[in-house]
């Protein structure tokens, strides 16, 4: 066994590990030698709701954008793609001729505050890029409905 992995909180300065029993098992199968003691802080994964808006209204957004701008349709898998591209990458310089290749990241894995920085930043890209605005997840657009006079 090279790696274990247990959960546990902090409360007040004292460490608590959760499921104790199992750990100090992992602890004694363990061979001897050399180790080493990593703490770190657990942040919630992004959460439905957050992919719910993402798929629903800023990827959607965007798919239209593409469509009204350039008359072409796209896939919400590929606009997806390209909000990570521009909004979750990083360059990589070719020290030889100097072309810059984006490298886009994954949003799986970002926590809960990461997701929303990179709501951000693609509602940012879609303004810039498309000049339109993605709403926020409590804003509505506004529905313009008349309803017949009574009596009609």
């Amino acid at each position: 066994m090279r790696k274990i992995t247990f959960n546990g909180e902090i409360r007040n300065g004292v460490a608590r590990i959760h499921r104790k029993q199992a750990f100090l098992d992992a602890v004694r199968a363990m061979p001897d030698g050399r180790i080493r003691w990593t703490i770190e802080r657990v942040y919630n994964k992004h959460s439905d709701p957050q992919r719910g808006y993402y798929w629903g209204v800023v990827v959607a957004e965007l798919v239209e954008a593409i469509r009204d701008e350039h008359e072409e349709t796209v896939t919400k898998e590929w606009a997806h793609e390209l909000l990570k591209s521009y909004c979750n990458s990083y360059e990589v310089v070719n020290k030889e001729n100097g072309l810059v290749l984006r490298m886009p990241l994954t949003t799986s894995t970002l926590t809960t505050v990461e997701y929303e920085e990179y709501l951000e930043r693609c509602r940012r890209f879609i303004l810039e890029y498309f000049n339109r605005t993605v709403l926020l997840p409590n804003e509505q657009s506004e529905l313009m409905f008349n309803p017949a006079p009574e009596g009609e």
